[in-house]
């Protein structure tokens, strides 16, 4: 009897919280973790199209910086970055149909070959009332620099309300 209640609990836990789904890749167990700084998390950006980028020039990040924040009156002006020290990780979704839909970075590992950038994106699901508005989430973040390769690793999650 104690097991089907468990079984309940975890049941009304699970559907009230963000569910994991399966991940994209696997980061490898050697991976050391790195510090990151969140600039930038917006569910409306100006972003419309799909973005993972690394950003290592202050023209770069000066133009996405404005592309972003299009939407803004009056408009920010760029955070300063030390590009000779870090460098800037951008995970834009795009445009979505509604609101509910939320990206951001949860980690970020490095080991002998590459940068991995673990990226979260997490969709509204059963029972969410969300916005009747078109989104477009963007997370920004910055890396102490390395002159490795970035994979960006996606992970799905869907956020259920009921």
């Amino acid at each position: 009897m104690s097991s089907v209640r468990l079984a309940a609990v975890l049941a009304l836990c699970t559907a009230c919280g963000v569910q994991r789904t399966s991940p994209a890749a696997d980061v490898p167990a050697s991976a050391t973790p790195l510090p990151f700084v969140s600039v930038l998390k917006l569910q409306y950006s100006g972003l419309v199209e799909e973005v993972q980028e690394v950003l290592k020039s202050r023209a770069d990040w000066a133009n996405l910086w404005s592309a972003a924040t299009s939407g803004f009156d009056p408009s920010r002006d760029v955070p300063a970055v030390d590009f000779g020290r870090d460098v800037v990780l951008v995970a834009a979704l795009g445009r979505r149909p509604t609101g509910g839909y939320e990206v951001f970075f949860t980690a970020v590992y490095e080991d002998k070959e590459y940068l991995y950038a673990i990226v979260t994106e997490v969709s509204p699901g059963i029972g969410c009332l969300t916005s009747q508005a078109f989104t477009a989430p963007v997370a920004i973040v910055t890396v102490p620099r390395r002159e490795k390769p970035v994979r960006f690793v996606e992970r799905a999650d869907v956020r259920n309300c009921r």
